[in-house]
Formats: structure tokens, C-alpha cells, sequence
């Protein structure tokens, strides 16, 4: 699909993609209109750039002249399809806005729906109609370091390559009124940073059109991912994390009966890690010191593990500061303040039930601009490594993203991106290249480059209809961030949940989420104790073992916006291919598949999981019959020999 752009004398400008229009766009900031003094459009071949001179009195500042110069280039992308770039640049600003929109509410038509990207852990991802827009909060629906434009084969990718400075996001918001109608804004927050009347240069913004959601998704994904420098050369973890089911009670005595008991299990099964959870700590901060449950210290218990043959990890919240630890008693300067003078606090836990049975009244958050802050932090995580971890869950990350204008840090000057990347590269650097870094409750974008795996939804927990933790915004997440899987890292569905006891969860609903979990191609863990599970249960867990690199599920039917999904893996020159429809309502759906659509391919045999092989029969169509909460997985082959589908979902 082509991308063109018009600049008028103005200086505003119109963006055309195929039917879709961005019309009277026009730069903005800290939530307005630029108001320029003067305008000067020079134009080009393949280029138009804009000079807008402001009144240096606008915002109270003297000096030389404050211009923004906005330059819009053609470019072309490796599917093919036409694009343009906008680029922006400040000068003479002493000090940068806190918001800069290269364009601020331009007026959208033919748009029927955005697809949305939430700012981390559980924010709301995936297509939206242009018509359910003002059914939103404020009428408004928000998206961070990209965006999706478009539907009916017509679809405008927006996205910036770095995001290593700046919160990108972008803004689609109802009018309201008679006339209704929808702007976008798309901008940075810069957080006011320091720039002394230097030149500041914005990422360019690209935008490029295609005929297909998913690849639109895919080359954004893959241009950000590739300009970050992502980490996606790591084979997929499969290992086993304490909290799912022991929560922050788990203890050296049961690591110590749990890895005999899991080493036992015949056949195998082929754990990579045992990861320590959040409950090892007398408060949250104080990380190298044990508690109760851990009486000799983690360094016996990273050993132990090691001894079992598995690799040691640990969880850690490193910017978690608990009111009563003796982090916080010794060092209080070392927690990030208000403007006030007064700690950050980001819980209150003033009632029962405590966090996690914690004495603490309030939770800060580290400061780590404060060079004795960082350096205390760096020695939590080269401590660790040095007894033996290698796996990393690094959670409550999202504390660290403080936007600079509203708190007073130790060393000023930086947004809250940087001095979050700056901790980032900290742990890094300590852990080392070899260990295996899981983001949680934490921002995507900032953290490309960083994680090997990143959890994309909230925690879940033993009840399908529980609000706080049951499955729906797991099974959301998996549709919505389907498409940076192996692109920014590897996906981290959550826990997959396998136990028959203590459980409000039939094994069919079980089975369907581990499918699920499954086929999006990420991470695979439990937390359940595999030794106490029956035979059937473990043979699931072995069956899902990822293979040796990342894979990415397509969703052939996501620009449908439909009830179910349906995630496929196509491997043409092998012959064969996955087909999972899940449905995650609680009613029963029948649907009719064209099996062409869903693979590329005309006709396939197919077989259902653990059902016989009729390797006569070769299908175009599929009629699936979907219980409520259920799923069925299909395995398709273009020949009609027999194959095993019990043993392992990628290796049949």
C-alpha cells in the first residue's frame, strides 16, 4: 500500500495511505499546538522540511530563536511497500519540552481500527474498531512505540526504531460533539531533560504501509528489535519457578525434597533451571540477607541445585525498597524523593493481608542515579552470579520508569528511560552475557536489548472467572504480543498450571491453556511439584518442551477481531503444520476454517491431537467444534504418512 505525503505553506501536512487520511497535521507541544511565528517549507525530490520559528517569550525563556525543523523523506521497506520518515529536531530550546509531538491531533478518515500496543506487563494490547473508540476512558486509546493503522487490507505501520531516550507513544482519541470525528497524535515525552541550546534530535517516526496486519506488525517489530539490538539468540527456557504454587513460602528444606524427587522422574524431564522466587529476603531490598526459610543463605542452595544438574535462579525486584528493611534504615537517601522531600512510595500496605507477609508499611523505590544506590545494587546482582546464578527474574521493573519532571533524583538531567537503561546495562554487565535475563511487571520498549524473555501478562492463579488472577488478560496478551516473540525476545505467557489438587480448573481447561501457552512459541515453566503429579500431567509438560530456537505463531485471522484464536505453524518444505483454535468464552463455538487461508496451502491431511490417523483423507475446510474454554489442536501434513503426536509438539 502507498504512503504519500503533502506539506503545505503552512507547514501543516497530510499523510494518504491507500483509503486512510491523516489530515491538518501539525506539530505540537506539552499538549498544544506549535505556535510559530514564522514558517519555511523547502521542498525537495524525495524530501519536504518545515523550519518553525517560535516566540522565545512563549514559554518564558530568552535568548536565541527557538525553532523545530520537521523533515518528511520517502523510503521504501524490504516488503516492498512504500513509507515515509519524520524526522524532528529542536534547537535552541534550553531546556527540552515535556512532551513533543512531531504531529499533535491530526484529523483521521477512513480509519476502522488501531492496533494498539499496551506500555508493558498487561496493558491493554491488540485491535480496536474505530467505532468502540468511545467506549474508552476519556474516549481515548493510547499505544506506545507503535501503532497499526487501518483494516480491510489497508494498514499503516507507525513506529519509531529507537527507544532507548524517550517514551514514544501515540494518542487516538474520539472528538465528541456533532461533528465527532478522531485525532492522533503521535509524540515523545522528554521530560523536560537538559539541552543547554543544543541541537535535539527526535527518532524518526516511520511509517510504512501493507496489506496485512501481521506483517505490519512484524516489519515494526523487526526494524525496533533489529535498531535495539534485541536478544533473541537464546534457546527457549523450559525450567521450574517456586511461586505458582508455594508462593513466598517455599524454603531450603522443600527445594531440598523437590530436586531428588524431579531428578527421579522417568522418562526425564528436561528442566534447564530451578528459579528461586520472591520469600528468600526478610524485606524487600535487603537481598543478600536470608530469612527463615533459607537459614544457610542462597549460596548453599544455589549449590544444591547446581549439584542436581540444573542451573540456579533467582527473582529479584531491584528497585523495591520495603520501609522497614535495613536498606531503607541505614541509607534512606539512597530511595528516589517527590518534589516534596518525601519518598516515592509505590504501596501502601496499611491494612492485612501484608505483601506477602511482610512486616513492611510502604514500598520506595531505589534511586539508582545515586551512585552509592546503583553500586549497592550492582553487588546484590555480582554476588548472586558469583554463587551461582544464571537465571535472572528481574521484577516490579515498572518502578523504575518515573517520569524526571515529577520526582527529585540524586543526579539530575536524565529522563526516566535513561537512568532506566542505565540500570539495565548495570545488571548486565554483572550478571554477564551467558546468564538468562526474564523481564516482569516491566515497560517493553526500554527493555529491548536486555531481556532474553519478557512475562507479557498478569500472574495467574487456580480460578478461570477469578478477576485479579484468572486467565483472560494471559490469554489477551499471548494474541496481542504474538508478534515481537523471537523478535525482542522470547514471550513469557506465565506459569503453565498442571496440578489436579488445589485447583478450581478442570483438566480440559488446564490442558487448553498449556496448548495455548504452548503453540505462542515462548517460554514453558511450572511451578507445580512434578513428582506429586499424575502420569497423564507430566506427559503434557514433556510434550511441550520448546525446541531448540524461538517460534513465532502466526494469527492468521487477527485483523478479524474474532471470539476465538487461532494460532498456525507452517513449515512448507517439511510438510506439515499446527493449527490451534482456542476459545476462550464460556460458550461453545462452531466455526468452519478455510484451510488455504489459514496456511497458504490448498488441501492438507489432517489429524486431531491424540485422535487416530485416517491417512486417506485430505481436507480443504475444517468444521472445529470449540467447548467452552477449550481448545483443539490439529497437526496437517501434505503427504499421508503416519506420525507419532504424543512425544513432542515441535519434534513429530
Amino acid at each position: 500500500m502507498d504512503v504519500k505525503v503533502k506539506v503545505h505553506d503552512d507547514g501543516s501536512f497530510d499523510i494518504l495511505a491507500g483509503d486512510m487520511k491523516l489530515l491538518d497535521c501539525y506539530p505540537g507541544i506539552d499538549g498544544r499546538p506549535l505556535r510559530p511565528v514564522q514558517v519555511g517549507v523547502t521542498r525537495g525530490k524525495d524530501y519536504c522540511e518545515a523550519v518553525y520559528t517560535l516566540d522565545s517569550r512563549e514559554l518564558g525563556r530568552s535568548g536565541d530563536p527557538r525553532q523545530v525543523v520537521v523533515r518528511i523523506a520517502d523510503r521504501s521497506d524490504e516488503a516492498g511497500g512504500s513509507g515515509i520518515a519524520i524526522a524532528t529536531e529542536l534547537r535552541g530550546f534550553t531546556a527540552a519540552p515535556h512532551s513533543f509531538y512531531p504531529f499533535f491531533q491530526a484529523r483521521a478518515e477512513s480509519l476502522p481500527s488501531v492496533y494498539r500496543q499496551g506500555f508493558g506487563i498487561g496493558a491493554a494490547t491488540g485491535l480496536i474498531a474505530a467505532s468502540q473508540l468511545a467506549q474508552q476512558p476519556l474516549g481515548k486509546a493510547e499505544s506506545y512505540g507503535l501503532a497499526v493503522l487501518g483494516g480491510g487490507g489497508q494498514y499503516l505501520s507507525c513506529w519509531a526504531d529507537k527507544q532507548d531516550t524517550y517514551i514514544h507513544r501515540y494518542d487516538i482519541q474520539t472528538l465528541g460533539g456533532e461533528e465527532g470525528g478522531i485525532v492522533i497524535s503521535a509524540g515523545f515525552r522528554m521530560e523536560r531533560t537538559a539541552a543547554g541550546g543544543a541541537a535535539v534530535c527526535l527518532p524518526p517516526i516511520q511509517l510504512s504501509g501493507f496489506t496485512d496486519l501481521e506483517q505490519a506488525l512484524s516489519a515494526a517489530a523487526s526494524s525496533i528489535g533489529a535498531a535495539m539490538e534485541a536478544r533473541t539468540h537464546r534457546a527457549p527456557a523450559y525450567h521450574w519457578c517456586s511461586w505458582y504454587y508455594w508462593y513466598h513460602r517455599f524454603s531450603h528444606q522443600l527445594l531440598r525434597e523437590y530436586l531428588p524427587a524431579f531428578s527421579k522422574l522417568q522418562p526425564a524431564v528436561p528442566l534447564q533451571s530451578i528459579q528461586i522466587d520472591a520469600g528468600y529476603f526478610p524485606s524487600a531490598g535487603d537481598w543478600l540477607e536470608s530469612n527463615e526459610l533459607w537459614p544457610e543463605g542462597l549460596g548453599p542452595a544455589f549449590a544444591d541445585i547446581a549439584d542436581s544438574g540444573y542451573t540456579p535462579g533467582i527473582w529479584i525486584a531491584p528497585f523495591m525498597v520495603g520501609s522497614r528493611s535495613s536498606l531503607y534504615r541505614d541509607h534512606p537517601e539512597w530511595v528516589l524523593h517527590d518534589l516534596s522531600g518525601h519518598p516515592v512510595i509505590e504501596w501502601r500496605c496499611y491494612n492485612e493481608p501484608k505483601a506477602w507477609g511482610y512486616a513492611d508499611d510502604e514500598y520506595y523505590v531505589l534511586d539508582t542515579s545515586h551512585p552509592e544506590a546503583m553500586n549497592y545494587i550492582r553487588g546484590v546482582f555480582r554476588t548472586f552470579r558469583s554463587q551461582g546464578a544464571q537465571l535472572f527474574k528481574t521484577d516490579f521493573m515498572l518502578w523504575g520508569i518515573q517520569d524526571s519532571t515529577k520526582v527529585s533524583r540524586h543526579t539530575p538531567g536524565l529522563t526516566s528511560v535513561q537512568y532506566f537503561r542505565q540500570l539495565l546495562e548495570a545488571i548486565r554487565e554483572e550478571i554477564g552475557e551467558e546468564s538468562y535475563w526474564i523481564g516482569c511487571i516491566a515497560p517493553f520498549m526500554p527493555f529491548i536489548g536486555y531481556a532474553d524473555a519478557m512475562r507479557i501478562g498478569d500472574d495467574i492463579g487456580a480460578e478461570w472467572n477469578d478477576r485479579q488472577f484468572g486467565p483472560e488478560n494471559m490469554i489477551r496478551q499471548i494474541s496481542g504480543c504474538s508478534y515481537m516473540n523471537g523478535l525482542f525476545w522470547q514471550n513469557d505467557p506465565d506459569a503453565v498450571l498442571l496440578r489436579d489438587f488445589h485447583i478450581h480448573m478442570s483438566g480440559a481447561e488446564l490442558e487448553s491453556l498449556a496448548l495455548l501457552q504452548a503453540v505462542s512459541g515462548g517460554t514453558i515453566y511450572t511451578s507445580d511439584p512434578l513428582h506429586e503429579l499424575p502420569p497423564e500431567r507430566i506427559d503434557l509438560f514433556r510434550m511441550i518442551v520448546p525446541g531448540e530456537r524461538v517460534v513465532r505463531a502466526r494469527q492468521p485471522l487477527l485483523h478479524e477481531g474474532r471470539k476465538e484464536l487461532v494460532l498456525t505453524h507452517v513449515w512448507p518444505e517439511e510438510g506439515r503444520a499446527l493449527l490451534l483454535f482456542f476459545n476462550p468464552t464460556s460458550e461453545p463455538l462452531t466455526e468452519q476454517y478455510d484451510l488455504e487461508q489459514l496456511t497458504g496451502v490448498k488441501a492438507w491431511h489432517v489429524k486431531l491431537w491424540k485422535t487416530k490417523w485416517d491417512r486417506d483423507v485430505r481436507v480443504e475446510q475444517l468444521i472445529v467444534k470449540l467447548p467452552p474454554h477449550g481448545s483443539r489442536l490439529y497437526l496437517a501434513t501434505l503427504s499421508n504418512t503416519t506420525v507419532d503426536d504424543n512425544s513432542n509438539l515441535w519434534a513429530w
